[in-house]
């Protein structure tokens, strides 16, 4: 055989497997739903949750995705992200779900999103020393059956996932949420016709609401003080910076959580305004009896304060006039995984990256809290906290260390609980009482309550029910909510209403990350060993460090050796695993056949 023709030979060999690797990797990946995700929290492959929603389905989902086709590169990898979770939510549905594709660039198909309530937004792209408008549909139309059809007029590009799975929620039949507000704003300014009245700026958690309205029915509750109960359809009752809360108050608060009502308190014991233009006020909020019934204390005398703070900007007066400084506000807490100030179980905190708290109180529990009820920590302070009584003159100044400090009610540092999760049988701070009396006249507008107060029946414990209390409400209000506020907002009232199936999707719009075999490979070389040069003589310094750094770049070389090697299993996986499973799968296939053939032969 000459060499061209064995040149060839291996050249159609190496084409034909080639070829084969290729075939078998899109027949597998086309019938098996398999891959490997490396990223930290597992980011890339569907959660639990989602895979529940799809099976309580009540029949077949059917998904209109108006998609542009044309994508700008600076956002393709948000677009590829949103259209491999609809792949996969169609592959493991086994059927329930069927998407379509839809190209809006034709005129009929953009005319059906419209009356679908499906536009384009509008993106400005850098062009050439510029910006270019880009219009992009990323709309989805999902019907099941005969439910109201759901509209995602734009997906959330930083959580696909979470936007797809609540949708196909509601169409699952389940109860719809709704959350009730108690605080002392002002009313919502009346609905007239054609014309949006803008509410009052003393609405201080306006912009919670909206973004709530967004997925739940929101109603204020203001007529509890008049002998109305808390609806029973209330799904989950906030407490929003309550003041000054009567005995009736207390007492309707009280039952509807003895009737298996849940709650989120956002207390806040001290009123400051951080720019200083409001006198500071010490806040009653009546909420102590209850709590002091479940075993909880929230100090008003004191405020937490600690060397993990945030950073903010102040002017300062220097020999050079007022210039500009970066100073930590210890009264501005960053709770943080670095601080280990998260819980690490509950998915309320789970993969929450940090939350800043502004002026929180200590929450303390007592001895005697009640044996029905479990309690876990959500939030806390670093170690390095301490307890300050200076909670009026709380201005960054030069001196405001110096004022804290002489306030100090430890000099120890030590963690402080800013906010918990309570589970269990709540007990009652009305067991055997009759219904307090109003402290307000009815107005007579109102209806009569449909059970009178001669006739209420006091229940003096709970069924299983929950709590979340956070020592600080300016973290939810219009002048500071951001984006972590609202990740522990949203997975605090669905981890209230039951509907973890939504909070475990909830907190996955952090940043990916990937993980770093090379750190893996270290711990598991290094361990928990303490890594630090340890030298207890001048006498053999320098063969110490010698031996110290040898050891290290040994450790280094062999993790950064064993990390490449992981990533190069990966990839042959990756590359090989399909066709090998499609080999494996054809020898199975015909053992199968000649089983059957023997079979038949035998039988005949």
């Amino acid at each position: 055989m000459s060499a061209k023709t064995v040149f060839l030979d291996r050249m159609l060999t190496g084409a034909l497997l080639a070829g084969i690797a290729v075939v078998s990797n899109a027949i597998v990946m086309r019938h098996v739903n398999a891959s490997l995700d490396i990223t930290q929290w597992q980011e890339n492959t569907l959660s639990a949750g989602t895979i529940n929603i799809i099976k309580k389905l009540p029949d077949r989902a059917r998904v209109k995705a108006y998609f542009s086709k044309e994508f700008p590169p600076e956002g393709a990898t948000y677009f590829e992200r949103v259209r491999e979770v609809l792949n996969q939510i169609e592959r493991v549905s086994n059927g329930k779900v069927a998407i379509d594709w839809l190209d809006p660039n034709k005129s009929d198909v953009a005319i059906e999103a419209r009356k679908s309530g499906i536009a384009p937004r509008e993106f400005p792209i850098p062009r050439n020393d510029g910006y270019e408008q880009v219009s992009i549909y990323l709309g989805l139309d999902i019907r099941c059956a005969d439910r109201s059809p759901k509209i995602i007029p734009f997906v959330a590009l930083d959580n696909p996932e979470y936007d797809v799975a609540r949708a196909l929620s509601s169409l699952s039949g389940e109860k719809p949420v709704t959350i009730g507000f108690l605080t002392r704003e002002p009313g919502a300014p009346p609905k007239m016709p054609g014309f949006d009245m803008p509410p009052s700026p003393d609405r201080i958690f306006e912009r919670f609401r909206e973004q709530l309205k967004l997925q739940f029915k929101v109603v204020d509750l203001e007529t509890i003080k008049y002998g109305d109960p808390i609806p029973d359809d209330v799904s989950v009752l906030i407490l929003g910076k309550p003041a000054s809360l009567d005995e009736r108050e207390r007492f309707e608060i009280d039952q509807y959580i003895m009737n298996g009502g849940r709650a989120l308190i956002l207390d806040d014991e001290h009123d400051i305004d951080i720019q200083g233009q409001k006198p500071y006020k010490k806040i009653d909020t009546g909420l102590a009896p209850l709590l002091a019934k479940w075993g909880v204390g929230i100090s008003d005398k004191f405020l937490v304060v600690d060397k993990f703070c945030e950073q903010v900007n102040v002017q300062m007066q220097t020999l050079n006039g007022l210039q500009q400084k970066r100073m930590g506000y210890p009264y501005l807490l960053s709770v943080s995984k670095q601080s280990d100030g998260l819980s690490k179980n509950n998915p309320i905190t789970k993969q929450l990256e940090g939350l800043t708290l502004f002026f929180a109180s200590p929450i303390e529990l007592s001895s005697d809290k009640p044996a029905s009820l479990q309690f876990e920590t959500l939030l806390r302070s670093s170690e390095l906290a301490y307890r300050t009584a200076e909670v009026e003159n709380t201005r960054l100044d030069q001196e405001l260390e110096r004022r804290m400090m002489s306030k100090f009610d430890s000099q120890t540092p030590s963690r402080q609980t800013l906010g918990l999760a309570i589970v269990g049988k709540f007990p009652s701070a009305f067991a055997g009482k009759l219904p307090p009396a109003l402290t307000e006249s009815r107005p007579t507008h109102l209806q009569k309550p449909a059970v009178d107060d001669a006739h209420r029946i006091i229940v003096s414990e709970s069924k299983e029910t929950r709590v979340v209390i956070v020592s600080d409400a300016d973290f939810a209000t219009n002048a500071y909510i951001g984006q972590s506020a609202w990740i522990f907002l949203e997975n605090a009232i669905e981890w209230l209403s039951l509907s973890q199936d939504l909070s475990s999707i909830r907190a996955r719009n952090q940043v990916r990350k990937i993980r770093n075999f090379e750190q893996e490979a270290l711990k598991a070389t290094m361990g928990d060993k303490d890594k630090s040069l340890s030298i207890t003589s001048s006498d053999d310094i320098q063969k110490k460090i010698e031996d110290f750094v040898d050891k290290n770049t040994k450790v280094t070389l062999d993790a950064r050796d064993a990390a490449d090697a992981k990533r190069t299993r990966i990839k042959l996986f990756n590359t090989l695993g399909p066709a090998c499973a499609l080999v494996i799968l054809g020898f199975i296939r015909m053992f199968q056949r000649r089983q059957e053939r023997r079979r038949l032969a035998l039988a005949a």
